[in-house]
Formats: structure tokens, C-alpha cells, sequence
């Protein structure tokens, strides 16, 4: 999974980020990784052009969506299985999540998925099966507070559809959009050191790991590393 942009407040954008985010009711520590990218089970500016920011976050219509998955707006239904999704180990550690998570804890994150869409800053998602449905995970995009040509996402999946490639076509799906509708120049994502799963994702969406930021991200032990990755328009325009 991607890191959450706000740590202690996702799956949900997890993914971290993410992100893609179920968030918790308690006021979550500060903190900078891209939303939930639930980094590690699955599961974050051109310089020749320069892409206008965009007037308005809106709904994308049609729906973003390709390879047997589409992408929703979350709805209070989802909260049942957010809860269920959150409380695998593996979602919890990665993302810094209560546990047990609620659903109380759920539906207090899917209010604040409506504020990020109100407020035009972040763009919260489903990824469900194109076919039947069947929700898969969550993924976001966080719009930078006054740079909004910079974004990071989040995303986690859940543990039954794992190794299915789902974060990294939600990833794909969503880097597009951001790209080509929306003005964004640079996307960023961030890891923990130690959620592979999570930076194979962002290396086969094709994301550039960068480095690693000391004491990026809080944590309930403590400050930790993140590993950032970055993608730029041009790098999918030159994807084979």
C-alpha cells in the first residue's frame, strides 16, 4: 500500500494511500505520506511543458475504468466492508490504522471523503470488479494545497484479490486522469522501507523511486523512513 497523506485518518487515498482509506474518528498526527497506498500487500514538472492547474476536482464521466475493474465514488454502504478490509494485519501495520478498526471508524473516513470531493483537494475511489461489483480496494489522489500541478496517491487492496495487478491498474487509471484531465504535473507516492509489495506497484506503474526521506512518516511508535516515488506525464508518454 501506498502511505496515507494523512496517516491515521485512512482507507479509506492510502493507498496510505491510497489510498486509498478507512480513517479513523480520533484527529490523526501530522504527517506527509501519500495517503494510504496500503504500501505493501499490493498494496503515492515537465520541464519542456507546463500543464495549467485545474479550476475543478470533478466526478470523472464516463466512469475511469479498464481490464475489468472501474472506478466509484465511495457511498455509506461501503462501510461494511471498508471495516472488514482494514482489520487484515497486514493493512493495519503498513497504513498505522486502530485496531480493531470500526465501523464507526469507517463511516467517520467516508465523511471525510465527502469533504475532500466538497472541497475539491482529494479524490477518493472505489475499485471494484467491472463484472460483478465486488469491491477491491480503495485508491486516491490528493491534490498539494496551493500547488495543485502537485498530487500524491494512495492506494491498498484487499487481501482476497491480492497479486490480481488491481492497485496497479487503479494506480494507472487514476495517474491518467490526473495527467490528462486535470493539469497535474509530478504525482507522488511513498512506502515504508519494508513494503515491497507496495514499491513493486509503483515500479510497475512506472513510477522513479527516488529515495528514501528520513523521519518522513508518524506513526503511533514513532516517526519512520518512507521511500518516495515520483511520475511525471512524460514517463507514461515514453511507457512502451
Amino acid at each position: 500500500m501506498g502511505e496515507p497523506r494523512v496517516p491515521h485518518e485512512p482507507p479509506p487515498l492510502a493507498l496510505g494511500p491510497a489510498t486509498l482509506l478507512a480513517s479513523r474518528a480520533a484527529k490523526p498526527p501530522s504527517g506527509r505520506d501519500s495517503f494510504w497506498s496500503c504500501e505493501g500487500a499490493w498494496a503515492g514538472r515537465l520541464s519542456a511543458t507546463v500543464y495549467a492547474p485545474a479550476l475543478v476536482l470533478g466526478v470523472p464521466d464516463p466512469a475511469l475504468g479498464g481490464d475489468g475493474v472501474v472506478l466509484r465514488l465511495p457511498n455509506d454502504d461501503d462501510a461494511a466492508w471498508i471495516t472488514s478490509a482494514c482489520n487484515d494485519p497486514e493493512i493495519a501495520r503498513f497504513i498505522g490504522l486502530p485496531t480493531p478498526y470500526t465501523e464507526a471508524d469507517a463511516r467517520s473516513f467516508l465523511a471525510r471523503v465527502d469533504r475532500g470531493w466538497t472541497s475539491e483537494t482529494e479524490a477518493v475511489f472505489v475499485v471494484e470488479g467491472a463484472n460483478d461489483g465486488e469491491p477491491l480496494g480503495l485508491v486516491e489522489l490528493h491534490l498539494t494545497t496551493g500547488d495543485p500541478a502537485l498530487a500524491s496517491l494512495g492506494y491498498w487492496v484487499r487481501a482476497e484479490v491480492r497479486g490480481r495487478g488491481v492497485a496497479t491498474l487503479a494506480v494507472l487509471l487514476v495517474a491518467h486522469w490526473a495527467f490528462d484531465e486535470l493539469g497535474v504535473y509530478r504525482l507522488e507516492l511513498t512506502t515504508a522501507p519494508d513494503n515491497v509489495a507496495s514499491q513493486r506497484v509503483a515500479e510497475r506503474a512506472g513510477f522513479t523511486r527516488e529515495g528514501m526521506l528520513r523521519g518522513w512518516m508518524a506513526t503511533p511508535s514513532g516517526r519512520r523512513d518512507s521511500v518516495m516515488f515520483s511520475l511525471l506525464a512524460s514517463d507514461l508518454a515514453e511507457a512502451p
